[in-house]
């Protein structure tokens, strides 16, 4: 067998644990979730999906460091990928590192200048540190854009807006 086909066995297989991860991942069985995920990074670990989707487990169950840590293994191998940045910021956020937060989305935004989400992160991590002028300026510019955001963000930079 080539290496070649070598290759995309083991990437199907890893593509049946991504799948399975996102399945767990969505019914909240999160030990489940990072099993799979960390299974297809055994058998093709230069896959970055992967580690952003483990990194979103790690994120969603208050784990930063390892979300952070996962996130920036997937930018490493796909550096051109604002979504990466993007989730990396919203742990640091979570670490009330904003400094680092407010570098990812700015990144995310200099590779997708019309990424919604990482405004409205850019947004609400301005409010965080109390710089009015750059949460409203950057929370309006996703709200424009809101047909990409999630119901619950458009909500939340509502809230935000108002109380600046």
């Amino acid at each position: 067998m080539s290496q070649d086909e070598n290759y995309q066995i083991a990437f199907k297989e890893a593509s049946y644990f991504n799948r399975r991860g996102i399945y767990y991942f969505r019914r909240g069985e999160f030990k489940k979730a990072i099993a799979n995920f960390t299974k297809g990074l055994e058998l093709s670990p230069k896959w970055a999906v992967l580690y952003s989707n483990r990194g979103q487990v790690y994120l969603e169950t208050g784990k930063f460091d390892q979300a952070i840590m996962d996130f920036s293994y997937a930018i490493a191998l796909e550096p051109n990928e604002a979504e990466f940045y993007t989730n990396r910021g919203v742990a640091y956020n979570a670490k009330e590192q904003f400094e680092f937060a407010i570098q990812d989305f700015t990144k995310a935004l200099e590779l997708d200048p019309d990424f919604a989400v990482a405004m409205a992160n850019l947004g609400l991590t301005y409010a965080r540190i109390g710089d009015k002028e750059q949460a409203r300026y950057w929370c309006e510019e996703a709200l424009k854009r809101k047909k990409n955001l999630s119901r619950d963000l458009v909500l939340l930079i509502k809230i935000y807006i108002r109380g600046l």
